[in-house]
């Protein structure tokens, strides 16, 4: 696949499999001798990478992910995506002296 093509992918994967919770895509998309590699987590495979998803879509029924940066090189495409927080932090009150 050219850089164009996996970058294309990966967009897929973040536009349909997660904002989109299309969970059987993601078997299409990820070829079985897929690994993960999280910065400052262990390396998983693609049955713990796939449980990972049913459980992030299970835990925020509203996700949204918007990728705002995606760079390749060969096959490896990292993006930085970002998702709206599911919880708005809590306001703090303000204080007059």
């Amino acid at each position: 696949m050219s850089i164009e093509e996996n970058k294309a992918l990966v967009r897929r994967y973040y536009d349909e499999v997660l904002t989109g919770r299309n969970r059987e895509l993601l078997d299409q998309l990820v070829d079985p001798s897929f690994v993960s590699h999280i910065s400052g987590g262990a390396d998983v495979g693609m049955g713990a990478y796939a449980a990972a998803v049913e459980a992030t879509l299970a835990a925020f029924a509203d996700l949204v992910v918007t990728v705002h940066d995606q760079v390749a090189e060969e096959d490896k495409v990292p993006a930085k995506p970002v998702s709206p927080p599911a919880i708005p932090p809590p306001r703090r009150p303000m204080v007059r002296h």
